[in-house]
């Protein structure tokens, strides 16, 4: 297990709330379901989604589109210690409410949830296994060594693509997760942030920051082809 990667075709996020479903949606769209984004943004309207996106609703998106997947989290639900975190105070009460109800009938509607912390080595496993992952991490701590270098900046530990809060608060953000090369010791993402087609990070720090306090270490694994 030296590399692999899977081609995503880049969408690119509408607002500044939605980067999950813009990583759903360039999963939809390699899997044939969708041609367009119509079809989710109806879904979303229709399950109440609006301006705030939880990981268990891109899975629930995903099921209501009939794909497998695999949600993996330490957290079976909202943290109320989120709430003191600025980028989880709007309407923080009212989605606590929501998300705590889809998590608690999960199971019952074919949502496939495990609660566990997974190892670097696992998603490598996964990866390896024609799966690609919806991850949350924290911008605040991820960086793109394709950007640094557009960005003529030679060290891509300074370089941040998302934010230059030096502050470094909390602001989560989805990217997907599609290959890798161990011998470089990168991982490949689409970063529905950005027009560029693809972001290049340094393994350790994509592992720190799908583990930051705020992500609930929640990735969500779909097979899109076979090994």
């Amino acid at each position: 297990m030296a590399s692999r990667k899977t081609e995503l075709q880049h969408f690119v996020q509408k607002y500044d709330w939605d980067c999950g479903i813009a990583c759903v949606q360039m999963i939809l769209l390699k899997l044939g379901q969708v041609s367009d984004d119509s079809a989710i943004y109806k879904l979303t309207d229709s399950l109440g989604i609006s301006k705030s996106v939880w990981t268990i609703d891109l899975a629930n998106i995903l099921r209501r589109f009939e794909i497998e997947a695999v949600y993996y989290t330490v957290t079976c639900g909202v943290d109320p210690s989120y709430k003191d975190k600025d980028y989880y105070k709007d309407d923080f009460n009212a989605e606590e409410t929501r998300v705590n109800m889809l998590f608690g009938k999960a199971t019952d509607i074919g949502i496939k949830i495990v609660k566990k912390s997974i190892t670097m080595a696992h998603i490598l496993s996964m990866l390896d296994r024609g799966y690609v992952a919806i991850v949350l991490v924290d911008s605040s701590d991820f960086t793109c060594n394709f950007c640094a270098k557009k960005n003529n900046t030679m060290d891509p530990t300074i370089y941040s693509i998302f934010s230059d809060d030096s502050e470094k608060q909390y602001h989560g953000h989805y990217i997907v997760l599609c290959g890798y090369d161990t011998d470089l010791g990168i991982i490949y993402c689409k970063n529905p942030s950005l027009a560029d087609v693809e972001c290049c990070v340094n393994i350790p720090v994509f592992d720190m920051a799908r583990k930051r306090h705020g992500t609930d270490q929640d990735i969500i694994f779909v097979k899109v082809k076979t090994p």
